[in-house]
């Protein structure tokens, strides 16, 4: 990245993320950092990364996950992405996406030209998974909805005002750390 004007799509992917100083989450750094995390496979190994001096290890995550990936990504291949079936604990849905790296994501219900993949199981292997996949018509949209709404309680009503639980709001939206520089 020695030319601060030109960054390809590949150095973005993996160029630390960084909140500014002032916003309530940035609470420091964590080991290394996330093009270190890439380079290594550090994250996948239980305890290759530190946060706020713990230990991760993604393993222990004991949640049921739904991972999406694109069929034709070329930035993040889904065989790739698939792999992240095999780290955490719960239960992982996979959806293979018949589209690209940001199509795959923004392909919302009433696309004709939409498929998904999907099997009920993720083995280890993706080619296994794929062989085992149904496609779908549509978006996978309305079945990450099914997935969450499986997962979730009964739907309230929006609070009447901002704050609760003895915290109030400290500011209108979007919130003050978007002017920081």
């Amino acid at each position: 990245m020695s030319d601060p004007e030109f960054v390809t799509s590949a150095q973005w992917k993996i160029a630390p993320s960084c909140l500014p100083s002032g916003h309530p989450d940035n609470r420091g750094p964590a080991t290394g950092t996330s093009a270190s995390w890439a380079s290594s496979d550090a994250l996948v190994r239980p305890g290759g990364v530190t946060m706020l001096g713990s230990p991760v290890d993604l393993g222990l995550i004991d949640r049921d996950s739904y991972m999406v990936a694109g069929i034709t990504d070329h930035i993040c291949p889904w065989q790739s992405c698939y792999r992240s079936t095999q780290l955490p604990a719960g239960h992982n849905r996979f959806i293979l996406s018949t589209s690209g790296h940001v199509a795959a994501m923004v392909n919302p219900p009433g696309n004709d030209k939409a498929r998904y993949q999907v099997a009920k199981d993720c083995p280890e292997d993706p080619q296994d998974w794929l062989g085992r996949a149904a496609t779908c018509p549509g978006s996978w949209w309305p079945d990450y909805a099914g997935w969450l709404a499986e997962r979730c309680g009964e739907e309230r009503a929006a609070p009447d005002e901002l704050g609760g639980g003895g915290l109030a709001p400290i500011c209108d939206a979007p919130g003050t750390y978007v002017y920081d520089h």
